[in-house]
């Protein structure tokens, strides 16, 4: 008969890990930061997605309501053409839904999409001026950060 150690035994083959208090301490306090920025990072993304959810419906609202007045006026290209950037807009933001984060240059796309149906609904009131250093162009942002920041500005 063949003697088997119990399982819990420690044998040669079994890893140990030996820690001291003041390296456990340390992997405790750095799992504690580490969860930390994660909790930071949760909460900045649930207030820039509840900012987002607050400002489309005002904006769709409102371009809804400003092609709605074109027509009105028979002013049907206008229409159309605020329309067509309402639909490009929309199909960027669906495209783009899951993503956290995209180059500098996609997210200055959708806010041009954005701005072209504001200059249409607010015609010579609004003035844009854009400055960006075309070394910046690749870097990573949030997805849809410019767009809350134009719309208050």
């Amino acid at each position: 008969m063949q003697y088997s150690p119990p399982v819990n035994a420690i044998n040669s083959e079994t890893p140990r890990i030996l820690l001291s208090g003041k390296p456990n301490s340390a992997l405790r306090f750095r799992e504690r930061e580490f969860r930390a920025a994660q909790l930071e990072t949760q909460l900045a993304q649930a207030q820039l997605q509840t900012l987002k959810m607050q400002l489309q419906p005002h904006f769709l609202f409102n371009t809804l309501n400003g092609i709605a007045g074109l027509v009105r006026d028979s002013r049907n290209k206008a229409a159309v053409d605020m329309l067509a950037g309402l639909s490009d807009l929309l199909r960027y933001t669906l495209e783009n839904a899951g993503k956290h984060e995209v180059p500098l240059k996609e997210e200055l796309e959708f806010l041009e999409l954005y701005l072209d149906i504001q200059q249409m609904r607010f015609s010579d009131r609004l003035t844009i001026e854009m400055r960006i250093e075309p070394e910046v162009l690749d870097a990573l942002v949030p997805n849809l950060i410019l767009q809350p920041r134009a719309s208050v500005s």
